[in-house]
Formats: structure tokens, sequence, C-alpha cells
């Protein structure tokens, strides 16, 4: 089996580390796995190479622009390949160039973003061999679309580390690191700091919130200088910490206490499923498939996007009551590893790549 994954960029993103999981598992069952991307370079490059896969460029050096892609009709064809997968919004906007050019190979279309989706983009969905999602929520829009047919939906699978669950080694070592007392109740929130992911409304939430707290906000962008000022405004930057691009993000769901989310533009975020897998309990807004990555009012607490009477109220729950932190705890952990299990996700993509293209 010959395939390409083709992505944007490799910035540090969710579709990302599932297209350098999903290349790599690839590779590790024998097949001939080519990792294309539109713009060279980026932040993810490193532990690209690290796991044996080599990217190659459009490109020739960074136009800083994703959607510019010299060269892709010959490249591709110059590999080859049985089927070719579409992880991003511009690789998946160029899927009806490729079945174009390239009428012989199998194209697979992916819907993982809660944004708006381009015209280009949906074309691919309406016309490629088969499209992956994943969540529900994901095949849902889909049939919005008048998409049903040819649709698989797949969990994220694992893209870190995380079998080491929490244990105070862990704890105190990342808690010591980031100069936080161990009696403090660490929220965490894993995003980049574009406006849909909402840090503003998340850090407005923080001052009606009572008790030793802490925040942790991993992630770097636009919007991150205007929630440092705010933090610092609103006299809350003592407990908050912006650690911009974290590498090791494993490390920190080790020293956190409840993972929270209120993001207005997510699909099935990785953030809230490896958190899970670690027992972190969660609270997040109900935004597309966020109900899909916990179990509500059993491992953590879903409200309304527009509630935030019900996500300050659940969030001041955890923070005040241990033990119920610890029951949600005690269900997260084996639910998530099961859901989210790596091996059975790939296996899971696999099947449906060799059945579609009949190559094994």
């Amino acid at each position: 089996m010959r395939i390409v994954v083709l992505q944007d960029y490799l910035r540090c993103g969710g579709t990302e580390m599932q297209s350098l999981g999903l290349a790599a598992g690839f590779q590790s069952l024998g097949w001939d796995v080519r990792l294309v991307t539109l713009r060279p370079g980026g932040p993810l490059l490193n532990l690209a190479r690290s796991v044996g896969l080599v990217p190659l460029s459009l490109q020739p050096f960074d136009f800083k622009l994703n959607w510019v892609h010299p060269g892709l009709t010959a490249v591709l064809r110059e590999i080859n390949p049985d089927g070719i997968l579409l992880m991003g919004r511009n690789a998946n906007s160029l899927g009806v160039k490729i079945m174009e050019g390239l009428p012989a190979a199998k194209v697979f279309g992916s819907l993982r973003t809660g944004r708006r989706i381009p015209s280009n983009y949906k074309k691919t969905l309406e016309t490629c061999h088969h499209v992956f999602t994943n969540s529900n929520w994901g095949a849902a829009r889909l049939a919005e679309f008048g998409i049903s047919q040819q649709v698989t939906v797949i969990p994220n699978g694992l893209v870190h580390d995380l079998d080491f669950g929490r244990d105070n080694q862990h704890r105190g070592a990342i808690r010591n690191k980031l100069n936080t007392p161990e009696s403090r109740i660490v929220l965490l929130k894993v995003a980049a700091f574009r406006r849909g992911k909402n840090h503003l409304g998340l850090l407005e939430t923080m001052t009606q919130l009572k008790g030793d707290w802490g925040l942790w906000l991993a992630g770097d962008g636009p919007e991150r200088k205007t929630c440092e000022s705010f933090a610092k405004d609103a006299d809350m930057d003592d407990r908050i910490r912006f650690l911009g691009e974290v590498k090791e993000v494993a490390e920190l769901y080790g020293g956190a206490d409840i993972a929270v989310s209120n993001s207005g533009e997510e699909c099935l975020p990785n953030f809230l499923a490896e958190a899970q897998t670690v027992g972190l309990p969660v609270v997040a807004r109900d935004c597309a498939g966020v109900a899909e990555t916990f179990l509500p009012n059993e491992s953590g607490f879903l409200a309304g996007l527009g509630n935030n009477a019900r996500f300050l109220e659940s969030i001041q729950r955890l923070v005040d009551n241990r033990e119920l932190r610890e029951q949600m705890s005690v269900i997260a952990r084996p639910w998530a590893l099961k859901q989210f299990s790596q091996r059975d996700r790939l296996a899971d993509y696999a099947s449906t790549i060799q059945a579609v293209t009949g190559r094994t």
C-alpha cells in the first residue's frame, strides 16, 4: 500500500498531531507512506522526524501562505499513491483538483473542524471516495450537506505517551517547575490563542471563581497578549500561567486537577481526549463533538455555549469537592483509554482504506 498524507503545515494543532500519528502508524504497518505538506517546516517538524517521517514540502521555502501548493499534481503523480488522505482545511480544499489529476488514486477527505467549510472543501467532501470524521457530530454535519454514504466515524487516537496516569512524582515535579502550591486546584486548557477558542471568556469566568485555584494555559497565538493584559488588570496574573507552546504536554496533565474548555469551534479536541485518559475531570462548553470526549455527569460536566452560570457552577463544584474530582477521575481514565486507543483507531483507518483502495 502506498499512501500520501497531505497536510497544510506542521503547526502545533490537533489535526497536525493526528496526521503525524496516522502517518507513523501506517508506516509501522509496512505501508509506503509519504507525508506531504504545502508549507515547509513548522513546530512539529522535529517530532515528525523523530518518528521516522521525512515530510516533503511543495513550497521550496516558506511563503507563509497555507494555500500555495506549487507542483502538487506533478509531485503526487511521481509518488503514484494508491490512496491520498487529506488532513486540514487547505488540503481538503484541493481534493477535486487532485482527483482530476490522479483519477486512479482513491482520495479520502476528512471533517475534523467546527469552523466554516469553504466551498472547495465542501465539494471535496461531496465527491471524494470516502470521508473520515472524528465525531458523531461531524457525521451529522456531513448529513446536513447531503453526505451520508461513504462516511466513517473514527475518534481521535492518542498521540502523546500518557500511560503513566497521575501520580505524586509527576504532580510534584511540574508544580515545582511552575511555582504552583500543592494545595492549589489547577485548571488546564490546551489550545491555540485564537478568537474561536475563547480564552478571554474563560478568564472572565475565572474572575468569579472562589477558592485557591490556578489556571495553566498552554498554547500561543494572536489573542495571547490581550489575555495576558486582562489577567494583569484583573489582578489574576499570580494565579495564571501562560505557558506558550509546550512540547511535553503530558506533564501538564499529570500536574493539573481539572480540564476546561469553553471553545466555540471544536469538533473532537485532542486536549479533552488526552485529559480524560490521565483521569482529569472535565468542564466543557457543549460545542460540536466536545460531549463525545467524556461522559457528561459521570466524568465531567457539560454546559451550553451560552450558559455562563452553568459553566461557572460546574467549575466551582469541582474546585470545592475533592471527592467528586476523584470519583470522576476513576470513571474517566479507563473509558478514555479504550475510546481513544491509538492502536485501535489506527486499525479502523487502515481497514477502511484497504477496503476502499482494494490494496493491503
